[in-house]
C-alpha cells in the first residue's frame, strides 16, 4: 500500500510517482477557503484516492473491478476506516471526563463566579 504524503491515509492502487492523492493534490491548488471546504466534502476512492464529484461507494469502478481480482490488495481499506470511527468516538466520549469528574476548583474561580451574585436575604451585611 502507498502512503499519501499530503494527508497520510493509504491507498493501495495510488499511483507511487505522484506520492500524493488526488484530493491532495486539489487542496493544494485551491486558492480559496471556500473553494477547499467543497473539495474537502467530495468523495474519493478508497483504493486509487481519485475524487469523483459522484461516487457513490467506497470504491470507482476500476478499483472496484481489481477488488473482486484481487481481495488480498483491498483488505484493508475498511480496517481502516472503522479503526478511525472507533478511536474518534473513544476520544470524543472521554475528552470532557477530566473536567467533570475534577473534585476542586480553584478558589480564586469561585470567589469570583460568586462575587457577582447579590447577597442572600437572610444573610447579615458585613458591619464597617
Amino acid at each position: 500500500m502507498t502512503h499519501c504524503q499530503g494527508c497520510s491515509n493509504r491507498f493501495p492502487r495510488l499511483n507511487s510517482i505522484l506520492l500524493q492523492c488526488a484530493k491532495c493534490d486539489k487542496l493544494l491548488a485551491a486558492t480559496s477557503e471556500t473553494e477547499r471546504k467543497a473539495i474537502e466534502v467530495l468523495p474519493q476512492c478508497l483504493g486509487c484516492g481519485v475524487v469523483y464529484p459522484f461516487l457513490k461507494s467506497k470504491l470507482c469502478g476500476k478499483c472496484n473491478e481489481d477488488a473482486e481480482k484481487e481481495p488480498q490488495l483491498f483488505s484493508g481499506c475498511d480496517d481502516v476506516m472503522n479503526h478511525i470511527i472507533k478511536r474518534t468516538a473513544k476520544h470524543e466520549g472521554s475528552a470532557s471526563d477530566h473536567r467533570l469528574n475534577r473534585r476542586s476548583q480553584n478558589p480564586s474561580l469561585k470567589k469570583r463566579a460568586f462575587s457577582c451574585l447579590p447577597p442572600h436575604p437572610k444573610t447579615k451585611k458585613p458591619t464597617s
